[in-house]
């Protein structure tokens, strides 16, 4: 195994052969600031080979506490020197054959659901079909990845498949709905469907739930606040879906120019099909947001950056909730007060192409960020579309968050400061483009 450079002088490595999980006292006696540490899962989609999702984890479990570490946000005034590569191998492997393309994964008792998607033909490596043989493209499994064993387990089925799927929790309930229709015609597949999962996460029954409003909007990412979920989408919409009134809204400028949240209420209002995006206001955030434990929320903002939103209130049993009206009034709107990360921290080895992230929250305001995508042909280096597709990279950065925050006259923006902890570099063997589903931190 490599060794990786960093500023405090540890290692960051993989771990492709997690054969045994170590016990909590072998735990603190290797690493005894880091007992209770996580590992970061990246679940990536491959468009080509063999595989159609492949799940990869790296050991944090060298990092340093973050409590015993020196709270100075001073920028760097040296620059850290390019890790080594370290090759980076599957932990689990989802054949194309045997599983379907575009799976969402949900992060639920300290395990991975992973569920949806589409079969690919079988002249792409999809299971072979016969004529008249009842096959539906879209499985309703329910696979559990448990990293303590580092094995799947059969999950309960939902009542149908769900194609470009997205899955939450919320009440110690897995809710997933699917992002469009694979056709506009198509009624057959169940929509939107919620699990209690029982004890020990495999059993269970799914209930079906109204479908969404509309049939072709396609989700890139969701943070639940509350019993309220906010959704980005494709095309930059800002939706909401409220659990207590089971409604779907969007947030559009009103008459008077001020944002406001108008309710979806049928297919005719769908942007893709009488264009009414135009007066929708964007999603402000990229990806899955994470919560801290002081009510923040850290998005990633463009492939290089991330951006924190104000924070919540806190209510009486340590839970978080958006602000009342009165509070609005006296304060920000949540998703209004942006705060970028402080340049300089997110560390970029690889010129990438077309580059997937995700931002993983590990605790205490230690995150991970991820870079991840195939490199670009060295022989076109002119053509961002033109890939090596023999390898991927996953582009890591380990930062601690601070509090502060200072405005920029040059930049027109505010910043809160970060201190780079980690920085380090995988690759990937490949066989075509791959790209990043999600990221997750479990417990090592």
């Amino acid at each position: 195994m490599m060794e990786l450079q960093k500023g405090e002088g540890e290692k960051l490595s993989s771990s492709p052969s997690r054969k045994r999980a170590k016990t909590e006292e072998e735990s603190k006696q290797e690493f005894p600031a880091a007992a209770g540490a996580k590992s970061v899962y990246l679940f990536a989609c491959h468009l080509y080979g063999p595989n159609a999702h492949v799940l990869y984890v790296i050991d944090t479990s060298p990092l340093p506490d973050p409590s015993a570490l020196p709270v100075d946000d001073s920028p760097m005034e040296i620059t850290p020197p390019e890790p080594k590569e370290q090759p980076l191998d599957p932990l689990v492997e989802f054949p194309r054959a045997k599983f379907p393309m575009e799976m969402c994964a949900v992060e639920f008792d300290s395990k991975l659901y992973i569920l949806g998607g589409k079969f690919d033909e079988p002249s792409l490596g999809g299971p072979a079909r016969l004529p008249d043989d009842g096959f539906c493209p879209f499985p309703g499994d329910v696979h559990i990845f448990d990293p303590t064993c580092s094995s799947l387990k059969v999950g309960p089925k939902m009542n149908s498949g769900k194609f470009k799927p997205s899955a939450f929790v919320v009440d110690s309930m897995i809710y997933v709905v699917s992002g469009c229709l694979a056709r506009p015609d198509d009624d057959s597949l169940v929509r939107f469907e919620v699990l209690k999962p029982d004890d020990d996460g495999t059993g269970g029954t799914w209930t079906r739930l109204e479908d969404p409003p509309f049939k072709r909007t396609l989700f890139t990412g969701h943070v639940v606040v509350d019993r309220q979920v906010f959704f980005s989408t494709l095309n930059g919409e800002f939706f909401c879906f409220d659990l207590d009134s089971y409604k779907w809204w969007r947030k559009t400028w009103g008459e008077d120019g001020s944002p406001c949240w108008t309710k979806l209420l049928s297919e005719e209002e769908d942007p893709f099909c009488d264009e009414s995006w135009e007066g929708s206001i964007r999603s402000p955030f990229q990806g899955c947001p994470k919560l801290t434990e002081d009510g923040t929320l850290y998005s990633c903002y463009g492939d290089f950056s991330v951006a924190s939103f104000g924070q919540l209130v806190a209510n009486n049993d340590n839970s978080w909730r958006r602000r009342s009206q009165e509070e609005e009034e006296r304060e920000e709107k949540m998703f209004d007060i942006k705060n970028f990360l402080s340049p300089d921290v997110i560390q970029i080895h690889r010129e990438l192409a077309c580059a997937t992230f995700s931002l993983a929250h590990i605790g205490e305001r230690l995150f991970c960020h991820v870079l991840f995508g195939n490199p670009l042909k060295t022989t076109t280096p002119q053509n961002w579309y033109a890939q090596d597709p023999t390898r991927c990279y996953a582009n890591i950065t380990m930062f601690e968050a601070s509090e502060d925050t200072y405005y920029s006259e040059d930049k027109g923006c505010t910043f809160f400061r970060g201190k780079l902890r980690q920085s380090a570099l995988f690759v990937i063997t490949t066989e075509g483009c791959t790209f990043l589903s999600d990221a997750f931190t479990l417990p090592s």
